[in-house]
C-alpha cells in the first residue's frame, strides 16, 4: 500500500496546529510576517529575484509544504521584484499533505487575513491536486510553477535531479520532527544545492547546525522573528556561473504530438523553436480524426505504475488548460478484467475518486477522446516550420548542425521526434521498429463514453470510431487503410457495444514508433547536452507526449523536470545498451 497518510490537524486560536507533531503551521500573531523575515529575507530573495536572468527558472526547495504560505509569499515578491522574462520554479516537500477541501479552506482564512495574497491564493485552490504519492507539477502562473514531492522528505528529494538557488527549510520543530531535520536529508538537500545557493530557517538547534555544517553550507546567525532570538542562514560555497551549455535555440525533428508539445514547453521557457518535418503539422499518427486519453493500469507499485498515471493526469490538465477545444467527448470505461482492477486501486498509487469500480467496469471520468490536429496547431501557433527531410545530425561542443536535402539549418539544442524515422537519427535502430495502426468511423451507434476491451469504441460527434490495429510494419512503409482491419475494427466495436456498428464512412492508417519494451524514449543522446530524443511513444502519445516533452524542455533548460529520477531513467535513450552491456552483448 502507498496512500499517504493524511493530517491530523486543529485551531488553536488563529493558529493552524499540526496534532500529529505537536506544532502550528505557522506563527499566530504573523505568519506572513515570520515567512518574509526568515525565508524571504533570510534568502535575500528581493535583490537576487531583480537580478535574475536566462532561461532558467530561479528554483526554490522547500521541505514542509504545510499550507502554502511560504509558497504564497514568494510568488508574490517574484511578481513584484523579478524583470519580466524571469520565472520560477518551487519544490516542496510534503509527507502528510492537506488535501483539496481542507487547504481551500486555509487558504480563503489566508486570502481574508492578508489579502495582497488573494490572487495567488485563489490560483493555488483552483490548481492543488488531490495529492497521490510521487511527484506532481503544476502551473501557478505561465512564470510561476509548482512542484509537490508527496511522501517521506528524504524518499522524494532523493528521487530528484535538481539544484536549488535558495531553501526554506520549514519542517515542524526539530524535537518534535527530527526526521525532517536529519543528517541524511540535509546533506540531500546540500547536493540539490547550487554553488552559492542558500537557505534559512527558524531554528538554531545544534543538531541542525552541525548537519548543515557537515554538508558543507557556511553558516550564518541572524536576528530571528517574534520571540525568538535568533535564526539561521547560510550559503553552498562556489561560483554560480554555469558550465552547462546555454541553450538559445531548439530545432525540433517531427510535427506530430511529441514534437508540438515539445515546441509549447519549449517557448514557454523563453526558447526559439524551429520545427522541421518531412511531410507538415500532423502527417503521422497524430493526423487521426481523434485519439484516446485513457489510463494504462498496472497492478503493483512501480515506476510503469507511476509512469502511466502521472502522464494520464498531466496529461488531462494539461490539454485541458491549453487546447480545450481539441477535447471532443469525455468520461470512458475499461471492462474486462475487475480482480486486476480491485489489485490496481489496492495499490493507493491513484487519487481517491479518480478511479472507480463499478458493475465489473473500472469507471475513468477524466478519460476523453482528443482531435490531434487540433491540439497540434494550438499548440505549435507562432512557431518557425519548415518542411524538409534531415538527413543527418552533426554536433560541435557549440552548436548543431542539421543536413538537409536542401541544405543546412543550424541549432544550439536538437530534439528528434520524428516517429518511426527517429530510430536512424537517434542512433536507435536496434531498439525501435514501427507498427501499423487503422482506426474507422461509422455512422453509429454512439456509445455514451468511451468503451475499452483491448481496442476501444468513442463517440465522435454523431458517429462511432474504432480502433486500432496493431500490426507490423517497416519504417519506410507508407500505410493505407485496408478492408481486413475495417472488419477487425467493425467486430470489436460490436463486442463493445452488445450491437451491430453502422454503415462504414472512413479509415485511416498510420505509423507508430514501438520500442523493444514498449515504454516510451525521452532524454539526451550520449549525454551530449545538445541532442535529444522524444519518440518511440507508441499507441499511448497523446497520453505521454505532454509530460516527457516537459521533461526534456526541464533538461535542457535547468528546470526542475517532473519525472522523478527513477522514471526519467525507465525512459532513457540508453537503457537499452545499458541492458545489452549487463548481458554482456554488444
Amino acid at each position: 500500500m502507498s496512500r499517504l497518510p493524511r493530517p491530523d490537524i486543529s485551531r488553536d486560536g488563529e493558529a493552524l496546529r499540526s496534532n500529529q507533531f505537536g506544532d502550528i503551521y505557522y506563527q499566530e500573531a504573523d505568519g506572513l510576517a515570520e515567512t518574509r523575515h526568515v525565508f524571504l529575507d533570510g534568502n535575500d530573495l528581493r535583490e537576487r529575484f531583480a537580478r535574475h536572468s536566462g532561461t532558467r527558472p530561479f528554483i526554490i526547495g522547500e521541505l514542509g509544504f504545510g499550507t502554502g504560505l511560504n509558497l504564497l509569499a514568494a510568488a508574490h515578491l517574484f511578481e513584484e521584484a523579478a524583470p519580466k522574462g524571469a520565472r520560477l520554479h518551487f519544490w516542496s516537500a510534503e509527507g502528510f499533505p492537506l488535501d483539496p477541501e481542507e487547504l481551500g479552506g486555509i487558504l480563503s482564512a489566508i486570502t481574508t487575513r492578508w489579502p495582497e495574497l488573494g490572487d495567488w491564493a485563489e490560483r493555488l485552490a483552483r490548481a492543488y491536486p488531490r495529492p497521490r504519492p510521487g511527484q506532481v507539477q503544476i502551473d501557478l502562473t505561465d512564470r510561476v510553477r509548482l512542484t509537490f514531492g508527496f511522501g517521506p522528505a528524504t524518499e522524494v528529494l532523493g528521487e530528484t535531479d535538481f539544484h536549488a538557488d535558495a531553501w526554506f527549510l520549514d519542517g515542524f520543530s526539530p524535537a518534535q520532527n527530527p526526521e525532517m531535520w536529519s543528517e541524511d536529508l540535509l546533506h540531500l538537500v546540500a547536493t540539490h544545492t547550487k554553488p552559492s545557493g542558500s537557505f534559512a530557517t527558524f531554528t538554531v538547534a545544534g543538531a541542525v547546525r552541525r548537519g548543515l555544517e557537515a554538508a558543507s553550507f557556511t553558516l550564518a546567525r541572524r536576528q530571528g522573528f517574534g520571540r525568538k532570538r535568533e535564526m539561521l542562514t547560510g550559503r553552498m560555497p562556489g561560483d554560480e556561473t554555469s558550465a552547462a551549455p546555454q541553450i538559445r535555440k531548439l530545432t525540433i525533428i517531427g510535427a506530430g504530438i511529441a514534437g508540438a508539445c515539445a515546441a509549447f514547453e519549449a517557448r514557454r521557457a523563453g526558447l526559439d523553436v524551429e520545427i522541421i518535418d518531412r511531410e507538415g503539422p500532423g502527417a503521422g499518427a497524430s493526423g487521426n480524426p481523434a485519439g484516446l486519453l485513457m489510463p494504462r493500469l498496472e497492478a503493483q507499485d512501480n515506476p510503469a505504475a507511476r509512469f502511466y498515471r502521472d502522464a494520464f493526469l498531466f496529461a488531462r490538465r494539461f490539454y485541458g488548460d491549453h487546447t480545450p477545444d481539441a477535447l471532443l467527448a469525455f468520461g470512458g470505461a475499461m471492462q474486462g478484467e475487475p480482480d486486476r482492477y480491485r489489485r490496481v486501486l489496492d495499490t493507493g498509487l491513484w487519487p481517491d475518486d479518480e478511479l472507480l469500480l463499478e458493475r465489473g467496469q473500472l469507471q475513468a471520468d477524466s478519460a476523453a477522446l482528443l482531435s490531434p490536429q487540433d491540439a497540434i496547431a494550438a499548440l505549435i501557433e507562432g512557431c518557425a516550420f519548415r518542411q524538409g527531410q534531415v538527413e543527418a545530425i552533426d554536433q560541435s561542443s557549440e552548436h548543431i548542425t542539421l543536413t538537409l536535402r536542401d541544405g543546412t539549418v543550424e541549432s544550439d539544442a536538437v530534439l528528434v521526434s520524428a516517429g518511426p524515422c527517429s530510430a536512424k537519427l537517434a542512433g536507435v535502430e536496434q531498439d525501435m521498429s514501427a507498427s501499423r495502426g487503422q482506426v474507422d468511423v461509422f455512422d453509429g451507434p454512439t456509445p455514451p463514453y468511451i468503451l475499452t476491451e483491448g481496442t476501444y469504441i468513442a463517440p465522435l460527434g454523431n458517429q462511432l470510431i474504432a480502433g486500432a490495429t496493431y500490426d507490423p510494419a517497416q519504417a519506410e512503409d507508407v500505410p493505407e487503410p485496408d478492408e481486413a482491419s475495417s472488419a477487425a475494427n467493425r467486430v470489436a466495436a460490436e463486442a463493445l457495444l452488445h450491437r451491430a456498428a453502422g454503415n462504414w464512412i472512413s479509415a485511416r492508417a498510420s505509423l507508430r514508433a514501438t520500442t523493444r519494451d514498449r515504454h516510451p524514449i525521452a532524454g539526451e543522446l550520449e549525454e551530449s547536452g545538445r541532442a535529444f530524443a522524444l519518440t518511440g511513444l507508441g499507441s499511448r502519445g497523446l497520453v505521454t507526449a505532454p509530460i516527457l516533452a516537459r521533461h526534456l524542455i526541464a533538461r535542457m533548460t535547468g528546470d526542475v523536470s517532473p519525472l522523478p529520477l527513477p522514471i526519467s531513467c525507465y525512459v532513457a535513450p540508453g537503457r537499452f545498451a545499458e541492458r545489452r552491456r549487463r548481458r554482456g552483448q554488444s
